[in-house]
């Protein structure tokens, strides 16, 4: 409500000053008294069969009605806006019928709104500077009257063209029966188990949400075939296949069909076209932003001044309905969630909430350390939808769960403008008591992840997807360039050898989880370029381990520093995790240690790796009297 009446005195702070203005004029007539406005007087003698009145005094009363005029047009949208979106309320089929035909009503209102309120502004300048100047900056006025003018028609345009795009644009691929048709069997069975429409079409990405639309999809992305969807489609992660279990899998997808069964996505394809509407004038206010942000000073202050009232009743409008479509957003989601929990587990949706947040998140950071190190010039894992689900098995640790649950046990305030109730009311309002999900259900297990059951040719599928998104970062300027490489391949021998043998060691500890954060924290600490993803990668299986033996070899070959940089690491990493080492981790360290095993051969020089990273990184260590000194250099990632 604040927001709301702040925009409306931005819509009436011209019409307002205006009106004091006339009211200064009246009062004082001898400013304007024999006073001619130049530019009038000029287009009066062009002008034939016209009288174009050019004494500034006769000027003052139709400026008057102008501000009343403009006041009007300020004050009564709000009012009918919020009037209208009150009257809604939650139903569904009146706010379905009133907001998309509100939309042309409010251009309307906006465009002439700005017009009138140009008109004023001009005015004020023309009878400011005719009362205590002189004769107004006439080319100034009319750039500021073409801008103006140039706004109203580009809210209309982009407003109009918005209104008639043809498809929501996805990165993904769509997935056709004949190549995956176990997914396919799950949800049609869900479909069919429901009494809902199946989706004719399924999408996967790499986004962190699934989600159901009706209407036009453009499925696309680098390397990906364009598929353009009429109809029902469904929107599938591929990250979070990899930490969902098979019944909280099955929960969600359950819960989408759920929306295809109340026709949600029907009446919210009816508001789509309006919401794409109100999107385009605004992008239309900026276009005129920009395209009038070239001229004279004050001709882009006065075009400013006279846009953002337009712009405010623009934002009261999506306010009036936005609150209203949100509400009846929170209620669907209660109905779906039932509708998931008539064929799935009730306690598999419990934890599915709660689940799916906290792994977005986590895939949000992946990404984001993916981001940084291309702008680092570091290797990527090409594997990176692969090494989520070992990440998340890995990252999540007892500690860091219990916290998560109580973080969303706290969360149960929603915004009014909040498309989903909370995690906390949701599973409340499934009979489930909240505080009885464990922080162990957090936790993604070893025989999580449906990914590898459902997808044909997963691999590539991920592959595809990650040349796609990498495409996508380089072009909206998130990175500097592509990787270089998109390969499945190895690594540097020598990080091949590291993350041997501290996997290895993670995976001596009764829970890995401890064992492998303390052992990142540590590694990242030491190695700048040590990569917690592809690490993951070891410790989940989806990297080939060297033998214990064989990668103290490749270390010792470097020499003594490099091999107890990487025994402190572990040993530090052991204590970190709250264990003391066992037999197993101190068979481990001990070849590690240079005085229990003889130097082995020295390599052939051309069998070295460019290894200037831990070189440096081994000489910060000797200078910080951590380590003794010796070894002949050390291997970095190219």
């Amino acid at each position: 409500m604040i927001l709301n009446l702040l925009r409306l005195c931005i819509a009436l702070v011209v019409p307002t000053g205006a009106l004091f203005l006339s009211s200064y004029l009246d009062g004082n007539p001898e400013l304007l008294e024999e006073k001619t406005i130049s530019f009038l007087c000029i287009l009066d003698t062009l002008v034939t069969h016209r009288e174009i009145a050019c004494l500034a005094q006769e000027w003052v009363g139709p400026f008057r009605d102008t501000a009343w005029l403009a006041f009007g047009l300020g004050a009564a949208p709000l009012f009918v806006f919020f009037g209208v979106a009150i009257l809604c309320g939650t139903r569904r089929s009146m706010n379905a019928a009133v907001f998309p035909l509100m939309i042309p009503v409010a251009i309307v209102l906006v465009c002439a709104n700005m017009l009138v309120q140009g008109v004023l502004v001009l005015g004020v300048v023309v009878l400011v500077y005719t009362a205590h100047v002189g004769n107004p900056p006439i080319f100034a006025l009319f750039f500021a009257a073409a801008a103006i003018a140039g706004g109203a028609l580009a809210v209309i345009g982009g407003a109009v063209t918005m209104r008639f795009s043809q498809a929501l644009e996805v990165r993904g691929l769509a997935i056709k029966r004949s190549t995956s048709p176990r997914l396919w069997a799950l949800v049609d069975d869900l479909a069919a188990r429901l009494g809902a429409d199946p989706p004719d079409a399924i999408v996967i990405g790499l986004e962190p949400t699934f989600w159901v639309v009706s209407g036009k999809v453009r499925a696309s992305g680098t390397n990906l075939p364009t598929r353009l969807i009429e109809g029902r489609t469904l929107f599938v992660s591929l990250p979070l296949m990899r930490v969902l279990a098979d019944e909280e899998f099955r929960a969600i997808i359950a819960h989408e069909l759920g929306h295809f069964r109340g026709r949600d996505t029907e009446y919210s394809a009816r508001f789509i076209p309006a919401y794409q509407a109100l999107e385009g004038a605004e992008t239309g206010f900026d276009d005129a932003a920009e395209i009038g942000g070239s001229g004279p000073p004050i001709a882009v202050v006065l075009a400013w001044i006279a846009r953002m009232p337009a712009r405010a009743l623009l934002a009261m409008l999506h306010a009036a309905f936005h609150g209203n479509v949100q509400r009846i957003s929170r209620f669907r989601e209660y109905e779906a969630d039932a509708a998931a929990a008539e064929v799935a587990d009730p306690r598999a949706v419990a934890t599915s909430l709660f689940k799916i947040p906290l792994y977005s998140r986590l895939w949000d950071n992946l990404i984001e350390d993916h981001i940084n190190r291309i702008r680092r010039k570091l290797p990527t894992a090409p594997e990176l939808g692969t090494f989520f689900g070992d990440m998340a098995r890995l990252m999540v640790t007892p500690d860091l769960a219990v916290a998560l649950r109580e973080y969303a046990l706290e969360a149960r305030s929603e915004h009014p403008f909040d498309s989903h109730p909370s995690s906390y009311n949701r599973v409340s309002n499934l009979g489930i008591d909240p505080a009885t999900v464990t922080p162990a259900e957090l936790r993604t297990g070893e025989n999580d992840g449906v990914a590898e059951a459902l997808i044909d040719k997963l691999d590539e599928v991920e592959f595809f997807l990650m040349t796609a998104e990498n495409d996508a970062l380089y072009e909206c300027g998130a990175t500097p360039h592509v990787p270089a490489t998109l390969n499945m391949g190895g690594d540097d021998p020598l990080y091949h050898a590291i993350y041997s043998l501290l996997a290895v060691v993670v995976g001596l500890a009764p829970d890995t989880a401890p064992r492998f954060t303390a052992v990142v924290a540590r590694a990242q600490a030491a190695m700048d370029d040590f990569d917690r993803l592809i690490f993951a990668g070891y410790c989940g299986g989806h990297r080939d381990v060297l033998p214990v033996d064989e990668a103290a070899a490749r270390l010792r070959a470097g020499g003594e520093a490099r091999l107890l940089a990487v025994m402190e690491v572990a040993t530090a990493a052991i204590a970190d995790s709250g264990a003391e080492p066992g037999q197993e981790e101190i068979a481990v360290l001990s070849l590690l240690d240079p005085g229990q095993q003889p130097e082995p051969e020295p390599t052939a020089p051309g069998d070295q790796a460019d290894r200037s990273v831990l070189d440096e990184w081994f000489r910060d260590m000797q200078g910080a009297g951590r380590t003794p000194a010796g070894g002949d250099g050390g291997a970095g990632q190219d």
